[in-house]
Order: C-alpha cells, then sequence, then structure tokens
C-alpha cells in the first residue's frame, strides 16, 4: 500500500503532530465516518446566532470598491460595517481581537485577488476591471466566496504544479 520511506514519514508527522484535544471526536471519525458539521463554537452558545456570510461580506466589498475606489483596508471595514446589518456571529470578536466579518474580509480578499476582481497595493484596495464586470454579470443569489474561493484553489493548484515541472526538469 506505502512504501517504507512514506510509513516513515507518516510517522514523524503523527508523533510531532499528535491530537491532544477532542481525540474522541477524531477516533469517532476514523471508526463511525466523520459526522456533518457541528455548530461553531463561537457562536453555537449566542443565542439566535447565524453564521458568517462570506458571499454577502465579499460582494459588499467588491460594492464599496466600485463606489468609493481605493480604499485602505480599515475602511473596507468600516464601509462594510455601514452597508449592510452584522449578524452576531459576524461581530464576535476572535482571540486576535478583530471581529469575524473583518477576519472574514481579509481572508476573502485573498481569494478574491486570485479570482482577480481586486488588487492591493500600498495605496489600499482597488476593484479591478475583471471584477467590475463580473459584479455587473453576477445575480446577487450567487454566494460569490465559491467563485472566490474555486479561483484560489485553482491558482493554488497552478502553482503547486509549476514547483514540481520545476523541479522534474532541473
Amino acid at each position: 500500500m506505502f512504501s517504507q520511506p512514506a510509513l516513515y514519514e507518516l510517522g514523524s508527522a503523527l508523533t510531532l503532530f499528535q491530537v491532544a484535544n477532542h481525540v474522541q471526536e477524531y477516533v469517532d471519525a476514523v471508526e463511525f465516518g466523520v459526522p456533518e458539521a457541528a455548530p461553531d463554537a463561537a457562536t453555537e452558545d449566542v443565542p439566535g446566532a447565524t453564521r458568517v456570510r462570506y458571499g454577502l461580506l465579499q460582494r459588499t466589498v467588491l460594492e464599496a470598491l466600485r463606489d468609493r475606489g481605493t480604499i485602505s483596508r480599515r475602511e473596507v471595514f468600516d464601509e462594510i460595517a455601514g452597508r449592510i446589518e452584522l449578524n452576531e456571529a459576524e461581530t464576535v470578536r476572535t482571540s486576535s481581537g478583530r471581529s469575524r466579518y473583518e477576519t472574514a474580509i481579509v481572508w476573502g480578499s485573498v481569494d478574491m485577488i486570485a479570482a482577480e476582481w481586486i488588487e492591493k497595493t500600498r495605496e489600499g484596495w482597488t476593484l479591478t476591471e475583471r471584477g467590475k464586470a463580473f459584479l455587473e454579470e453576477t445575480p446577487e443569489s450567487v454566494d460569490i466566496s465559491v467563485e472566490s474561493r474555486t479561483a484560489y484553489q485553482a491558482a493554488l493548484a497552478a502553482k503547486r504544479t509549476a514547483s514540481v515541472t520545476r523541479l522534474v526538469t532541473e
């Protein structure tokens, strides 16, 4: 099944990265299969809490950049907070002290860059021509975070392929 070197590598990873918490969850997953997604720990004990709306946040970022031009990250956060009513899940503070909507926007921006919808420079964040076109052509019912995530995964796969190709040809 696996070569001996592969088994050694797996063994060293397991030795180095041991599961210290939630061991029974992992054992149960191995024995009985992975369960459906559990409630989000940050919101499960908040009455009436909902999920972070990644698609809405990303769409609102694109709209803010379309309307305002190049703006700083802080201005992006402020624009989003002023344009939509954030739910409880989005306003919860993470361990870093940042609200979850801000964290979602920062991580989502990586995906939006991969989709070539936005650019980040020293001056701030800017909507690209491709981003403008996407915003105009895409109905509001579409969760654009799925589209941007797919673009990120494709860019990552292309980068990995290029790295492997470079190693093989050298």
